[in-house]
C-alpha cells in the first residue's frame, strides 16, 4: 500500500505540473543545493560568471525561493542583453549588514571566436521619508523621517574557449544607506529637540575562476572580501535651541571568504545523471569595532569595552544530485548535502579600557567536528513545448502522501519553491 502511495503521489504531481534548458535556482534547491557555480547555464553560475549570459539568450524566468527572481535575456545582432531582478552582489559583515536585496541589474555578454565577453551593471535604489504635520496633538517617537539606499555593483567576465575553457569573474559593490529622524518640541512650529542620523557603507569585491577538465570534471574558486563603516550620531537640545550633546558611535568591520569547488557529472544511464561535489571554504571575521566620541569635545575619544572576538572557520562539504528522466517531457530532481568536516578557531580579546584600544587576548579556542548530518531534497521538471516548470517539493510528501488518499496532513507547504521559464531558439 506505502509503494502504491509513492508511485501515485509522484504521477499526481507530475500530471499536475507544467527537463529544462537553464538550469533554475530551484532545480538546485531540489538537488540539496548542488553548487551552481558548477554548471554552466545555471541562473546561480551565471550571477558569478556573467559571461554565461549567452547560454541563457531566450528565456523568460519567474523564479520564487526565499524571495523573488526574475530574468529577461535576448539573443540580438550585437550580443545577449539581459535584465534581471535582485541578482545582487553579496556584501555583509558582522556588525555591518545592509539589504542588498531590491536590485535590478542590466546584463550583457558578446561572443568572439576565441572567448565570450560579459558585463553587468546592478542598481538599486530607495527612499523614505515622514513629516508629522501636527506637533501639538500627535504623540509619536519621531516628528520627522527620512532614509535612502543606493546600491551599485559591476560585474566583469571572459570565458575562453578551448579544450579546457576556463572562466574568469571579477564583481564590486558598494552598498551605502542614511537616514534622519528628528523630534520636535510638542508646539506649533517648534525647534528640534532630538535629532539622530545613521550612515552605512558596504564595499564587496568578488573574484573567481573556473575550468571544465572534461569528462564532466569541473573545478572553480573564488574570494569575497567585504569591508564597512556604520555610524549613528545623536544630537540633542534645550528649549531655546541650544545644544545639549552631540554623540557619535562609529564602527568598523571587514570579512573574508574563500572557497574551491570540484565536480563531477556522470552520466550513469542514458535516463540517469549523477554529479557529485566537493571542496573546502574558509571564512574570517571578527567583531565590529567600535569608536565613541564627544563631537562637543573632539579630544574626547573612547572604545567599546568588554569581549573582541575573531574567528575563521573551515567547512568541507559534500553534495550529491540525480537527475532521472521518465521520458521526454518529465525529470526527477534529488540531492542529498552534508558538511562532512567542519573546523572553528577563536580568539577572544578583552579590552579593559575605554580610553585606550588595545584589547588583550583572554583565551583561545579551537575544535573540529565530523558530523555527516544529511540534507536530502526532491523536485520535479516538467516541459511542454518551450514552457518548463522547476518545483521544490516537500519530500514528506512521499511518506505523507496526499490527504485525499492517505488522509495526513502535510507538514508545511507542498513546494518550497517554484521557478517558471519560458526558453526559445
Amino acid at each position: 500500500m506505502k509503494k502504491f502511495l509513492v508511485v501515485l503521489t509522484v504521477l499526481v504531481l507530475l500530471a499536475s505540473s507544467v527537463f529544462a534548458a537553464v538550469t533554475t535556482v530551484t532545480k538546485e534547491q531540489s538537488q540539496a543545493g548542488y553548487p551552481g557555480v558548477l554548471t554552466k547555464g545555471s541562473v546561480t553560475g551565471t550571477s558569478t560568471f556573467i559571461a554565461d549570459l549567452p547560454l541563457l539568450a531566450n528565456t523568460v524566468l519567474f523564479e520564487y525561493v526565499d524571495g523573488i527572481y526574475g530574468l529577461v535575456a535576448l539573443k540580438s545582432d550585437i550580443g545577449t542583453i539581459g535584465l534581471s531582478v535582485n541578482p545582487s552582489i553579496d556584501a555583509t559583515v558582522p556588525g555591518i549588514s545592509n539589504d542588498t536585496m531590491n536590485t535590478v541589474g542590466l546584463q550583457y555578454a558578446k561572443d568572439t571566436d576565441s572567448m565570450t565577453l560579459g558585463a553587468a551593471l546592478l542598481l538599486g535604489i530607495g527612499t523614505y521619508n515622514y513629516d508629522n504635520k501636527d506637533l501639538v496633538n500627535n504623540d509619536v517617537t519621531w516628528d520627522k523621517v527620512n532614509t535612502s539606499r543606493s546600491y551599485v555593483g559591476v560585474k566583469l567576465g571572459s570565458a575562453f574557449k578551448g579544450t579546457n575553457p576556463i572562466d574568469l569573474a571579477l564583481g564590486v559593490a558598494v552598498d551605502d544607506k542614511s537616514g534622519n529622524a528628528k523630534n520636535y518640541r510638542n508646539v506649533a512650529g517648534g525647534g528640534v529637540l532630538e535629532e539622530t542620523t545613521n550612515d552605512s557603507s558596504l564595499t564587496a569585491l568578488d573574484l573567481s575562476a573556473r575550468e571544465a577538465f572534461g569528462a564532466g570534471l569541473t573545478v572553480a574558486i573564488g574570494g569575497n572580501y567585504v569591508m564597512g563603516t556604520t555610524k549613528t550620531t545623536d544630537v540633542t537640545y534645550d528649549n531655546a535651541g541650544t545644544k545639549l550633546s552631540d554623540n557619535s558611535i562609529t564602527g568598523t568591520n571587514s570579512a573574508l571568504m574563500l572557497g574551491a569547488l570540484i565536480g563531477k557529472e556522470i552520466k550513469a544511464t542514458d535516463t540517469l545523471t549523477v554529479k557529485i561535489a566537493s571542496g573546502a571554504s574558509l571564512w574570517v571575521s571578527q567583531s565590529a569595532k567600535l569608536e565613541y566620541k564627544d563631537n562637543m569635545d573632539p579630544e574626547t575619544t573612547t572604545y567599546d569595552t568588554g569581549w573582541r572576538w575573531s574567528e575563521a572557520d573551515v567547512m568541507i562539504p559534500l553534495n550529491v544530485a540525480v537527475e532521472g528522466k521518465l521520458n521526454e517531457t518529465w525529470t526527477i530532481n534529488a540531492g542529498t548535502s552534508a558538511t562532512i568536516l567542519s573546523t572553528r578557531n577563536v580568539s577572544d580579546k578583552y579590552n579593559v579600557s575605554a580610553s585606550t584600544n588595545d584589547p588583550k587576548e583572554y583565551y583561545t579556542e579551537s575544535w573540529l567536528d565530523i558530523s555527516p548530518e544529511l540534507r536530502y531534497s526532491l523536485g520535479v521538471t516538467g516541459k511542454i513545448g518551450d514552457l518548463t516548470l522547476d518545483l521544490m517539493l516537500n519530500p514528506m510528501i512521499l511518506i505523507y502522501g496526499p490527504n485525499f488518499i492517505s488522509g495526513n496532513s502535510l507538514p508545511g507547504p507542498m513546494n518550497y519553491a517554484v521557478a517558471l521559464s519560458y526558453n526559445w531558439k
